[in-house]
């Protein structure tokens, strides 16, 4: 293979000479492709070049990048602007390729490169001749496997059971730019809006689909919200109703002039009609009055469904609203007929009175209490589709002349149109809005009218296609074609259709999926859970029309149209709003400059790393001074110089003028520190910090000026002072004496310089181990070897240590994971002090055939087993089966001899069988048994056992003496307040087999609970035992003082 490849080279060369010569005609070159290079031309002339230049954002593969020229130094940085989003331990080598001066120059001159990217370092650093080069081309390689590169432009969420009616909404409220921006202008919501936020977040920035899991908690139970089928406008109308209370009036503002719409409805009665010729003047005029507002609530009355007999659509929603904004009101008495087949009408309301009075107050209080800037903002642009006139219905004013007129406003979010026997959205709005007779309206014959007063920016319509059947007594989906056009005009506003949220199936089972218009083309994509997908437009057109749909699914059927979202014509720009995020919620996204401008007074005992509030501008003229100035207007900032460290701690670069713009130091995307020392320093400030951690300043000098000492540490070692240090760098002067360090107990003076192998080697003379084999531990987490080199670097407290089975590498460290348990039997009760160290995920049989290991005398005992659960000595919290990994919680490791029933089915097993088992027995005093006293025991019982023979075990293994005194009681492990009583000498296996019949969730244990005086309790000393400890059952165990947890734990006579 060399050989052939070393022919080919051979030929090549011939082939350049002989085409030198002319003796054969030289290939054709193939011109490079120049789009896979960024050409920076700095912009500057020759001889006025700057000593630092900045190039703008530039993309390569997906991924952003800022070079950066600093002619000082001579040197360029590269630098990713997305390093925030990764994690602290990821590494990524980039393939960097430079051509600087021109793009053809000669291959000598051209630069490659790979470098390694972290979080940490984010940078590139290549040393050059840049003093005179005004053109570079840049071209990066990412690695196959990088994770963060979005080469899809739309997102989906994945599946989590029946979660599709959820990301349907979800998707079109994402796309809504203008609701998004309203969702992310709030700065440290509760716990929804802040899931939502990051939800929203997550689709602009991810690479694959979403799960909605951690969404769905903030709203209520996964499991329940996900296990069967929803309805759609009942989770949007659930979600805003969330959103308002958790965020307030800005959110509700916001909302109302994005989706509100206002319909006034007026009843018209002729006065001559009514029975009032004899009523004296005044008093007529009085009751005029009381009629007009009677009668008001009559049509109320008559007009408005009951909420609290609305239909769960589709049949079984489990969302709940106080308030329901879609068929909660009629438009008219015609359209009423047709909501009774939709909705049960049961209790209509009898005492509404003043509700005109009311609502209109509602309305003036919401017109003149907006607070957020975002809902200004969308109301200026909702006030364009106000078509509200205070004066009549008419301008006739003979029409109206002898005319009794009532009317008030209704409002929504979404807009209920009836389909059934209707074929289209215009004949619907047609029948809403026409004139209707009411013969037998109160006081005589009247007529009323409807017509729209306000329209929204974003409308939204939901096609009632549900009503009940009382041929089926069900609810039944209506099927038939309804046209809603893709243009429409509509209160006297034209609109455009933007999203559509379809359903497909019956009321009872079936499958949501939207299709939205989103982009610079106005394409429609499909979002079919985590299926994304361009679709052409007669496919939203069948949604309307029920034909055939390539999206038929399963038995299904066509998608038909449930939720429909237009747009007015000239509120298009809502839609396509800015796709920035909050610098709060990703820096690395943002389109501002962000930096820490930190001053002198600030400096001196802050921590090293402490994290300054974030300052961000969007102007790049913004100078260094109006910055500061706008944080301290008090400062004049007189003989004051500016340094910035660059991202990385790549550069510190200084002084610079106050009156340089900062923005040609900043990255997008990653934040420089700027420092406002005083002019004094303008030959190099050194940061003087304390030895030991946490590193605080003390001091910014000039290097002539720093404390005498004979040494200095550079990354924890020990170190003479050189002659020059470098800008802004820091340094740590530390004592001569010697560090000490407690390990288990051991007791060691070690020189500051002292190496970690060294503290490794003085341990094993200690223990008479390998030193290989030991790693020492703070808070049960490994000190690895890289990251503490050097005693100094060592954190203090109390330092424990671990004896591994081979040598402690980095990468056999980095493998395992601390496991803390304590191990309870009839004859010890043993916490160990220091963890198990086992494999990343290792399960429950693992952990028991390691602690045989450090508990010899349990292989000695004969036909006896170890339970494994999760849990302390004071309660068991859950049995864990063998095959259980563990997460970072306290194991609890028994010695049995009978299998231990985890749920009531395996109980009535054993009960079935009369087979011998273990059941856990709790001492406390008090019934409420919450609290518990002492150890638990598992305690072996069979057919034949009473509970006296229980009492016995207890005081034995207790020592303990009950005289009689102790009552004792059945409980179900999860839900304490399911009791029983049980007599002395009552068979355990009878009140078990009734017990058992009580229990309503499967996964709940039965324990038994010993009440006993407090006398007794107390008469106990305290060798293995504990007192006033929370069980664990209702929340986390709470962790017992020092005293509770010394050596006197270690043994239990």
């Amino acid at each position: 293979m060399d050989d052939n490849l070393s022919m080919v080279e051979l030929l090549k060369k011939f082939d350049h000479i002989f085409s030198k010569m002319g003796l054969f005609s030289s290939r054709p070159k193939i011109e490079e492709d120049r789009t896979e290079f960024f050409e920076w031309n700095i912009p500057i002339p020759r001889e006025e070049i700057k000593k630092h230049s900045i190039s703008t954002v530039f993309e390569q593969n997906h991924e952003r990048f800022i070079a950066y020229v600093n002619r000082r130094s001579g040197a360029l940085f590269i630098y990713c602007c997305s390093a925030l989003q990764w994690h602290y331990d990821e590494s990524f080598n980039l393939q960097i390729e430079i051509r600087p001066g021109e793009f053809k120059c000669k291959k000598k001159c051209r630069i490659k490169t790979v470098a390694s990217f972290t979080k940490k370092t984010p940078f590139v650093a290549i040393y050059m001749d840049v003093k005179n080069i005004v053109y570079y081309a840049i071209k990066i390689k990412l690695p196959v496997s990088y994770p963060y590169s979005r080469k899809d432009k739309f997102l989906g969420f994945r599946n989590s059971g029946s979660t599709c009616y959820m990301s349907s909404v979800l998707q079109v409220l994402f796309h809504i730019g203008a609701f998004r921006q309203l969702i992310y202008s709030f700065k440290e919501p509760k716990e929804a809006p802040a899931a939502l936020q990051n939800l929203f977040v997550q689709l602009q920035i991810a690479t694959r689909a979403l799960s909605l899991d951690n969404f769905i908690r903030t709203l209520g139970s996964v499991t329940e919200m996900s296990s069967a089928q929803q309805d759609a406008h009942e989770f949007f109308t659930a979600l805003m109703e969330r959103l308002e209370n958790d965020l307030g009036e800005p959110f509700s503002d916001g909302i109302k002039h994005l989706f509100e719409v206002k319909l006034q409805k007026r009843i018209i009665q002729d006065i001559n009609d009514s029975n009032e010729e004899n009523i004296p003047k005044s008093e007529s005029n009085a009751s005029n009055q009381e009629n007009q507002i009677d009668r008001e609530s009559k049509i109320d009355r008559e007009s408005k469904i009951d909420r609290e007999s609305k239909i769960d659509n589709k049949g079984g929603s489990k969302l709940k609203r106080k308030k329901s904004r879609s068929l909660n009101n009629s438009h008219n008495t015609k359209i009423l007929s047709h909501l009774n087949s939709i909705t049960n009408i049961s209790n209509l309301t009898n005492n509404i009175s003043n509700n005109i009075s009311n609502i209109t107050n509602n309305i003036s209080n919401i017109k003149n209490n907006i607070t957020s800037n975002i809902a200004n903002n969308i109301a200026s642009i909702t006030n364009k589709g106000n078509t509200e006139n205070n004066t009549p219905i008419d301008d006739d004013d003979e029409y109206l002349r002898n005319k009794k007129v009532s009317e008030r406003i209704e409002t929504f979010l979404t807009l209920p149109i009836v389909v059934d026997g209707i074929k289209s959205l215009n004949d619907s709005l047609k029948m809403m809005l026409e004139q209707e007779p009411l013969p037998d309206y109160e006081g005589g014959p009247a007529i009323q009218e409807t017509k729209f007063v306000q329209m929204p920016p974003i409308l939204i319509l939901q096609l009632c296609r549900y009503k009940y059947s009382v041929e089926t007594n069900s609810v039944i989906e209506l099927t038939s074609p309804f046209n809603c056009p893709h243009k429409t005009e509509i209160g006297g506003c034209k609109y455009n259709l933007f999203a559509v949220v379809t359903h497909c199936g019956s009321p009872t089972f079936g499958h949501y999926l939207s299709f939205v218009k989103v982009g610079m083309n106005k394409k429609w994509v499909a979002f079919d859970d985590s299926n994304v997908s361009v679709i052409p437009k007669s496919e939203v057109t069948h949604s309307f029309e029920g034909g055939s749909s390539r999206f038929r699914t399963l038995t299904f059927g066509s998608p038909r149209a449930y939720l429909v979202f237009y747009v007015r014509e000239d509120c298009g720009h809502l839609i396509t709003a800015t796709e920035s995020i909050p610098l709060y919620l990703a820096p690395h996204k943002t389109n501002k400059y962000y930096s820490y401008f930190i001053f002198y007074d600030q400096i001196k005992g802050s921590e090293v790393n402490q994290q300054h509030p974030p300052i961000e501008w969007e102007d790049p003229s913004m100078t260094i001074y109006g910055i500061a100035r706008n944080l301290r207007p008090d400062n004049k900032l007189v003989a004051v110089s500016a340094w910035a460290m660059l991202p990385g701690k790549s550069q510190f670069i200084g002084p610079l003028s106050l009156d340089q713009p900062a923005a040609g130091f900043v990255v997008l995307g990653l934040p420089t520190e700027f420092f406002l020392l005083p002019g004094e320093l303008d030959n190099g400030p050194i940061f003087v910090a304390t030895h030991k951690p946490p590193r605080v300043y003390v001091d910014v000098c000039l290097q002539q000026n720093l404390p005498r000492s004979d040494s200095f540490e550079c990354r924890y070692k020990l170190m003479k002072l050189p002659k020059e240090l470098p800008q802004g760098g820091y340094v740590i002067f530390t004592p001569n004496s010697p560090q000490a360090l407690n390990i288990s107990g051991f007791k060691f003076q070690f020189p500051r310089k002292a190496t970690y192998s060294f503290v490794q080697t003085k341990l094993a003379v200690v223990l008479n181990e390998s030193p290989e084999k030991l790693i020492i531990l703070n808070n049960q987490q490994p000190l690895k070897q890289i990251k503490f080199p050097y005693v100094n670097s060592f954190p203090h407290g109390n330092l424990t240590y671990q004896i591994l089975s081979g040598n402690a590498t980095a990468c056999s460290i980095s493998l395992y994971t601390a496991v803390s348990f304590v191990f309870i039997s009839n004859f010890t009760v043993r916490k160990k002090s220091n963890p198990i160290w086992l494999k990343k995920g290792a399960t429950c049989a693992d952990i028991m055939t390691n602690a045989i290991k450090g508990i010899p005398e349990i292989s000695s005992i004969d036909r006896m087993k170890l339970q494994c659960s999760k849990g302390t000595e004071t309660a068991i919290l859950k049995v864990l089966p063998n095959l259980y990994t563990p997460r970072k919680e306290p194991i609890r490791i028994d010695l049995i001899r009978y299998e231990v029933p985890p749920n009531k089915w395996r109980l009535r097993t054993l009960l079935s069988e009369a087979a011998p088992m273990s059941i856990e027995v709790r001492l406390t005093k008090s019934t409420e048994m919450e609290k518990f006293e002492g150890i638990s025991r598992l305690i072996s019982i069979n057919k034949t056992s009473t509970m006296r023979e229980i009492i016995t075990k207890m005081e034995r293994l207790n020592e303990l003496h009950f005289d009689g005194r102790a009552v004792s009681y059945l409980f179900a492990s999860h839900k304490v307040k399911l009791q029983q009583k049980i007599e002395t000498d009552e068979n355990l296996y009878q009140i078990l087999s009734e017990f058992m019949n009580k229990i309503t969730v499967p996964k709940m244990r039965v324990c038994i609970a010993l009440i006993i005086d407090e006398n007794t309790m107390n008469s106990k000393p305290q060798a293995g035992f504990i007192r006033h400890s929370l069980s664990g059952i209702i929340s986390s165990p709470r962790r017992n003082t020092e005293g509770d947890t010394d050596s006197t734990l270690m043994t239990n006579p």
